[in-house]
């Protein structure tokens, strides 16, 4: 049939109900449906109720049981609202219009006959408050029931990598993969550098010959193209499994942007200058599935709900926790670029498929999972490139102020084999709340305790920020967000009893680096039960791996500085790029939570005054002696020191970064990675250092010693039945002071720093008699920031404490018979103390019938009710006779008021609590009779 090659135009055109195939009448078979289009020619002035065929500017219906086969190009149209069906011919073809309503069915290609030539829609409507049916416009809207397929012809490889370095300048390079791109074809080449340095280019394709491209005009920067692996000298090109498995790869990735159905808004001023571009909404019920398309000029800056991509609110029509699946509906092998608002969006929805796509020049957070409902989705191989912050006004949410690649809020998932590069926020954001949002907050889960899905073998590399966040939920619909652990339960609610371990493998980052005066990380986490395992991690300024968690890190592979090491990390100070010098640390397990097992550590030198090193130790603060190194196990250390001593911050002057907390003073190294095996790594102070045998650790830092010790730590005391955990009293300032040699720890006001007051903790060493003493407080610590010459505002420092009638405190790490201590703590002259050590909760023993019998003087009391966890401690006549005794003497110097103790363990039975095995702690009390 010939085509009308006449322009009409008219003010709306609706067709009447009609039905079957143009030649026959009755409706088309499911095989002619599959190997080719049919339908009443678009350019046949039969197939239309007037007579004409529809002309510029004419609104559209289709209505049900119509089958068209658009075989022309129509001019620009006014809306189309399909009931029936709207299939493309075989040919190249071009759809404008406003916008584009699917009750019944759009197609352009089938499922299994893949479209061959281009196709494109183009939407137009300039109505900035258009919303038809509740859906905005410059769309295409999918709902009732509605479907569209768009199945073009993908390239057999959306994205590749560089097989060799390309140097700057260049107009060709070599692909890890044989590719079917094709002349003209826009692409984009992934940065291989720090975010500051290197960004993503943007080339159009003049030749191809299987994995050789030429480009149009050259690459602009450098781009890394090989892999990288570990031997004994440190990082080779030479290919070696010698120490680990695992490889570095920091070869750029290159991505095709073309295909030949595309999806668009046009290139007009409300683009431009407003962002309002196309987007594409699938509705419940509705289907939409998308292979080999392009969709760009998409996505309506500021505007919620207006994403290129978006499945929205399908699967929860009631509050059943489990939600039906959008079973065989997917975005794959297709390229989104240029979008004003996210990049794939799934909002109340699941089992979608998200594969093999190329996200570029994204604003807010590019793949999107939005209320945290959202499970059984299948995110797989897509490369996001490129993501930008939204300006103030047109952020949706205020977490986009750090846009990820990969924002997910629910663990249910599977993340696989993804990239997330180039971002000005972060690659990955897990940030599973308490409970849903928005419109689902009525279904009854936790996110934050499902039990996790997988996120395996992703890559982020070259973001402005972290790596990796799994930390920060959202709080509020607003987007506030706030730390919350990630708990995956049995019953998978903060009530269930049963921890469900889980599994993350085969993370990559690299080139990751700081803002100025926040912490920098390739990964951070607060979760429970995690193994992190395989990860590779490399080029970073910061961490490596840092949290507040319970996991595991193993055989990993954390390499300071690669050989792809031109540039250093460009860190923002105020409005100036500075270079100062990266300091690196492999892993700094929150108060060693941590299993820290046969990792590899290449390349992290000491940076002295810096946390650097295999491993970070800034954060040992609750107890006087710290064990928990010992988690840190069969690790291999290549050109790397095992890890900066941090300063204790109240040994600090003021203006140097003074803070009024203390860290731990010892800390146990029984793998030998400072000095001896089993020896203590503490500060070189001779209130530390004294009276044991010490040796330089390795490299020191001129702070810090090897001693054989043992030492034991004292926490926090409790005075005059203080609350545990909200007594202002924990804040006091404490002097401890060494009766052999004079030497003090002096831990002053601790409401007069900005962090961490109540953390007042010491070491003291095996024999060596202390005298505790509660002074008036001196001078404030530092702000924050530790700039030099600035202070905390101080009102009013602290008054010395009286010596109260009532203490407590806590010992650590006396293990063995002969451990023991003399300790002069403050008591009240005036009355005579009961005197108790424990290994239990030190008022429990009052309770106990244990104690009844001793004070009635039964001799067997300890075969009472927990007995064994308690001794009770006698008045002795003086110093000597307590310092002669096995600990069960205690003296009353009343009037220094005073009381002396030999702090030991005198066989008291441990409590069975395997997180304070190493520990062993002995509380004592003290108080009126």
């Amino acid at each position: 049939m010939k085509k009308s090659a006449r322009v009409w135009k008219s003010v709306s055109l609706v067709l009447l109900a009609c039905s079957g195939s143009p030649e026959t009448g009755s409706p088309p078979s499911e095989e002619q449906d599959t190997e080719i289009p049919i339908g009443s020619p678009w350019s046949d002035p039969g197939s239309w109720p007037s007579g004409r065929v529809p002309g510029e500017g004419d609104n559209i219906v289709i209505p049900t049981g119509k089958q068209i086969l658009l075989d022309v190009s129509p001019p620009p149209l006014g809306s189309i609202t399909i009931q029936g069906t709207l299939v493309f011919d075989d040919e190249d073809l071009e759809l404008s219009a406003k916008w584009i309503m699917v009750h019944g069915t759009l197609r352009v290609g089938h499922v299994q006959r893949a479209f061959q030539h281009q196709a494109t829609l183009t939407l137009t409507d300039n109505n900035l408050e258009g919303n038809e049916m509740g859906m905005g416009t410059r769309g295409i809207m999918v709902m009732d029931g509605g479907t569209l397929d768009l199945h073009g012809t993908p390239p057999n490889k959306t994205w590749s990598k560089l097989a060799d370095h390309v140097p700057a300048g260049s107009m060709s390079f070599q692909l890890i993969d044989e590719v079917d791109w094709k002349t003209g074809d826009q692409l984009v080449i992934a940065p291989t550098d720090y975010f500051r340095i290197g960004r993503t280019e943007r080339a159009r394709l003049e030749a191809v010959d299987g994995q050789e491209l030429e480009v149009a005009d050259p690459v602009e920067r450098f781009r890394w193209g090989l892999l990288q692996y570990v031997d004994e000298s440190g990082v080779t090109l030479a290919p070696t499994t010698s120490i680990i498995d695992s490889v570095l790869d920091e070869r750029a990735e290159v991505g095709n942007l073309t295909r030949n159905i595309v999806v668009q808004g046009p290139d007009d001023e409300l683009w431009r200058e407003q962002g309002f571009g196309a987007h594409v909404m699938i509705m419940r019920e509705s289907v939409g599935r998308f292979d080999g398309v392009e969709f760009r000029r998409v996505g309506q800056a500021g505007r919620v709900a207006r994403y290129p991509v978006h499945w929205h609110l399908w699967s929860y029509a009631s509050n059943d926790p489990e939600g039906i699946d959008a079973t065989d509906q997917y975005v794959k092998n297709s390229a989104i670029w240029e979008s004003a608002n996210r990049c794939v969006v799934i909002h109340g929805t699941n089992g979608v498929t998200v594969s093999d796509n190329v996200c570029y020049d994204i604003r807010g957070h590019a793949i999107f999972l939005e209320d945290a409902v959202e499970r059984r989705n299948v995110i797989e191989n897509n490369l996001v490139l490129n993501v930008h912050t939204p300006s103030q006004e047109n952020r949706i949410l205020r977490h986009d102020d750090r846009p990820a690649g990969y924002w997910l809020t629910n663990p249910d998932n599977i993340v696989r084999g993804n990239v997330a590069a180039d971002s000005e926020g972060m690659g990955y954001w897990l940030a599973y709340p308490e409970f849903p949002l928005g419109t689902h907050k009525n279904i009854p889960i936790q996110p934050s305790h499902l039990q996790f899905g997988e996120f395996s073998s992703n890559v982020a590399h070259s973001n402005r920020q972290m790596g990796m966040m799994f930390d920060d939920v959202p709080i509020n619909d607003e987007g506030d967000v706030g730390p919350r652990h990630y708990r995956p339960t049995n019953t998978e609610t903060e009530g269930g009893n049963t921890p469900v371990p889980y599994e993350m493998t085969g993370i990559v980052f690299y080139k990751h680096e700081v803002e100025w005066q926040s912490p920098s990380v390739s990964f951070w986490n607060r979760t429970h039960y995690g193994t992190f395992d395989r990860f590779v991690t490399a080029d970073f300024n910061g961490t490596a791996f840092a949290g507040a968690s319970l996991c595991t890190i193993k055989e990993a592979l954390v390499i300071g500085s690669s050989l792809n090491n031109e540039n250093e990390p460009q860190i923002l100070e105020s409005d100036s790029l500075t270079s100062p010098g990266a300091a690196r640390l492999g892993a700094a397990s929150y108060h060693s939570d941590c299993d820290i097992l046969d990792n590899v550590f290449v390349n992290l030198p000491a940076n002295p005054g810096k946390p650097s090193g295999a491993f970070g130790t800034s954060d040992y603060y609750i107890t006087g002696v710290d064990k928990g190194l010992a988690r840190n196990t069969n690790n291999r250390l290549i050109n790397t020191h095992p890890g900066y001593r941090s300063v204790s911050p109240n040994n600090l002057a003021v203006g140097e970064g003074r803070q009024n907390y203390s860290l731990a003073g010892a800390l146990w190294d029984p793998h030998g990675y400072w000095g001896s095996a089993g020896n203590y790594w503490v500060y070189d102070l001779p209130f530390l250092t004294d009276g044991t045998e010490c040796s330089a650790p390795l490299e020191p830092h001129g702070n810090d010693r090897s001693c054989a010790g043992p030492y034991f730590g004292l926490l926090t005391f409790l005075l005059d039945g203080e609350d545990p955990y909200n007594s202002p009293g924990r804040t006091r300032p404490i002097r401890v002071t060494r009766e052999d040699n004079g030497a003090t720890w002096f831990i002053d006001d601790g409401d007069c720093t900005p962090v961490l007051g109540p953390m007042r903790n010491f070491s003291l060493l095996q024999g060596i008699r202390y005298r505790v003493a509660f002074p008036a407080g001196q001078t404030p610590g530092d702000a924050q920031d530790g700039t030099p010459g600035s202070s905390v505002n101080c009102d009013q420092m602290s008054a010395a404490t009286p010596a109260p009638n009532h203490i407590s405190f806590t010992i650590t790490n006396l293990l063995e018979a002969e451990d023991f201590f003399i300790l002069g703590v403050p008591f009240v002259g005036n009355v005579t103390p009961i005197v108790v050590a424990t290994s239990r909760t030190p008022d429990d023993v009052f309770s106990w019938g244990s104690y009844s019998a001793y004070q009635s003087g039964d001799s067997n009391w300890q075969s009472a009710m927990n007995g064994q966890y308690w001794r009770p401690i006698e008045p002795g006549d003086n110093l000597t006779a307590v310092e002669n005794s096995n600990g069960d003497r205690y003296w009353h110097d009343t009037a220094n008021e005073l009381a002396w103790i030999k702090v030991a363990r005198m066989g008291i039975t441990p409590v069975d609590d395997p997180t304070v095995a190493l520990y062993q702690p002995i509380s004592y009390l003290l108080r009126a009779e």
